[in-house]
């Protein structure tokens, strides 16, 4: 994964962005639907994606994209950058910190791991 937030990095820099960011995020989460108390639908689901920002002429442009090839994160970089040149013709200077380059990973731990509870018990605490 690291390989493909330095590549957004790399494009944002060859555009002329003066600042970019990339943060990757994984979200799974689980649905159960209950009608009556009978369980209707239930899903699971996993949700990942990259969004960028960047600075370009004192402007800030944003992006998010959820298809992790190469080609979609330039396509979402160069959206990024895009937005970010036109409104360099109307916004104020915006300026990012002097700070230490950071890189950080959050993990939630639960204390009960939700793929180890039985459905039964997850729909019996819904009613």
């Amino acid at each position: 994964m690291e390989d493909l937030l330095n590549y957004v990095i790399k494009v944002g820099g060859q555009l002329g962005s003066s600042y970019i960011e990339a943060r990757y995020q994984r979200d799974h989460q689980s649905q159960i639907v209950l009608k009556n108390g009978v369980a209707e639908v239930s899903a699971d689901i996993v949700e990942k994606g990259i969004s960028i920002r960047l600075l370009y002429k004192g402007s800030l442009g944003f992006a998010y994209v959820n298809s992790l090839d190469r080609e979609s994160l330039r396509k979402a970089v160069s959206t990024a950058f895009s937005l970010a040149k036109s409104a360099s013709r109307l916004s104020q200077n915006i300026r990012m910190s002097e700070e230490k380059l950071v890189s950080a990973s959050d993990i939630v731990k639960p204390r009960v791991k939700y793929e180890n509870v039985d459905t039964a018990d997850k729909i019996e605490l819904l009613k």
